[in-house]
This record gives structure tokens, sequence and C-alpha cells, in this order.
């Protein structure tokens, strides 16, 4: 039988990787859109390249490229592709930092719109996720022979001390599948504060995300 523990690794495994499909996907359906904001090179470029997020060649290559006359929305386009062959949630981060958000105002937009994709498509994908889990199990029941299942759960075929120790059982398993509710919810709930901070903090109150 699978244990709470083994049950909820896998569940923040499955959270992890539906964090990272929002947020990529988010990031690179608003590359051109993130690109038109930034207006300057400084200190985009830079902060990038402190977090190594970028190698040294792309930054020279970058500044090559706008001492030539390249526009600067070309020049960071450029740069958000290798970003996005690279993506990290952790970018979100150095991307919308307080330095970038007060320097790039037109950001701010953006970084709201991460936290709400993040919440509509998390918790539409849970909800249908749940259901889904609900479906076989439920199938499962319908499939069962209905006399068999009605006799052999029926009291009179069952001896007294064998249905007091049922009933005990079945408590028991009442209290373990809460307990792994109330995990679950709480779960969810450090998980949500979590990848709230990945977002970054604005330019207001500090560890507060844009609203």
């Amino acid at each position: 039988m699978e244990s709470i523990s083994s049950r909820m690794f896998a569940m923040v495994q499955d959270r992890e990787k539906i964090f990272h499909e929002i947020f990529l996907d988010h990031f690179k359906k608003n590359k051109v859109e993130i690109a038109d904001k930034i207006t300057k090179l400084f200190p985009f470029l830079e902060t990038l390249r402190d977090h190594s997020f970028i190698p040294d060649k792309l930054y020279n290559d970058s500044q090559e490229a706008y001492r030539n006359l390249v526009p600067v929305s070309n020049v960071v386009y450029r740069v958000l592709c290798h970003l996005e062959e690279t993506f990290d949630e952790s970018l979100l981060q150095v991307l919308f930092s307080k330095v970038n958000l007060k320097e790039y105002p037109d950001l701010i937009q953006i970084h709201r719109s991460f936290e709400n994709v993040f919440q509509h498509k998390y918790f539409s994908q849970k909800s249908v996720r749940e259901e889904t889990e609900k479906m076989p199990s439920i199938q499962s029941r319908c499939k069962k022979d209905t006399w068999e299942v009605i006799s052999s759960c029926h009291p009179e075929n069952i001896p007294e001390d064998q249905q007091t120790r049922t009933a005990h059982c079945q408590a028991s398993d009442i209290i373990v599948i809460n307990s792994e509710d109330s995990a679950e919810s709480s779960e969810e709930n450090e998980s949500w504060e979590a990848w709230r901070s990945t977002l970054g903090n604005g330019p207001g109150e500090k560890g507060a995300v844009m609203k």
C-alpha cells in the first residue's frame, strides 16, 4: 500500500512539473511583449549576466549589436529566446526584480499576468485532474457483481466479532483519509505561497507580489 509520504512526494513532483509548464508557456507567449517593454539594455542584461542566466558571449554580442544600431527590442528578444531554451522558474525573480520593475515600469502589467495565469491555469487543471481521478474508482465499483457485494456485506453473513473489527477499520480509514486531505490542503497553501514568491517582488512592500 502506498504510504502517505510517497503520495505527498509524488504530488509535489506533479505540482512542480505543472508550475514549470505554466510559466514556460506564458513566457513563450509574452516574449515580444517583454522585449517591447524593455527600453534600454541596462540593467536588464547586467542582472541576467550577474545571475548566470546568460553567458558572457551573449552579453558581449548583445552590446555589440546595440552599438551597431540594432533596435533594443530586437536585442532583448534574442536574449529572451536564449532564456526560453534554458528556462527555469527562478528567472522570473530576476526578470521581475525591484530594480527592473523600477527601471521598466511597463513590465509591471506583465508581472501581474504571470500570477494571474498561474492562478487560473493551475487551479483549473487541479479541478479537472481531481474529477478525472475519481472516474476509475467509480467505474471499478460499477463493474463488481452487485449481488455478490450485497451478499458478502450483509450483517447476517458476517460474524459479530468481525463486524466490530470492520467498523473499527472503517473508522480508521476515515481518519487516515481526513489526515491525507488535511496534509494535501496544507501542501497546497505552502506551494501557492512558494510559487507566488517565485514571481519576484514588485516595487511595493517587501516580499509582496503585485496585485
